[in-house]
């Protein structure tokens, strides 16, 4: 067993040196100072790779982020429409039920309701106002707000 561990050793040290042997040369033709400037030189690639990685690494959660935060503030007036409508049709169902105290509550949420969603529709990014929810959802706010 012993033998045969001692050949792999000697048959792998041949293959590195034969995979070496070019680097091995060049350094023995090279003086210290050389030596120590192509050392630093591969160090500093290494590091400018890593270094690149990075800043693409932190970009890309930055554009991330914005694009959340642009989410956010579409999602405001939106929230609002949704409640505005939703309170809206809270009226609409009382005053249906004979409940006549709340005519003038219905139509002040009305036009809260109303003034909300043509906020939403201000705010709606263009990739957004033209995608098929977006499309859909001004007008089905509308419809509820005149329908009732």
């Amino acid at each position: 067993m012993a033998v045969s561990w001692a050949l792999n050793q000697k048959n792998s040290g041949d293959v590195d040196e034969k995979i070496f042997a070019p680097s091995i040369a060049l350094m023995n033709r090279l003086r210290y100072t050389s030596k120590f400037l192509l050392l630093g030189l591969a160090v500093s690639i290494v590091i400018l790779i890593l270094l690149y990685s990075v800043v693409t690494t932190l970009n890309r959660n930055i554009d991330v982020a914005n694009n959340e935060l642009i989410g956010v503030q579409i999602l405001k007036p939106l929230n609002r429409s949704a409640q505005h409508l939703q309170q809206h049709r809270g009226m609409s169902a009382g005053l249906l039920g004979g409940n006549e105290a709340m005519k003038d509550k219905r139509s002040a949420k009305e036009k809260e309701a109303a003034d909300a969603l043509q906020q939403t529709e201000t705010t709606l990014i263009p990739v957004l106002r033209e995608s098929a929810p977006g499309r859909k959802f001004v007008p089905i706010g509308k419809r509820c707000v005149v329908q009732g």
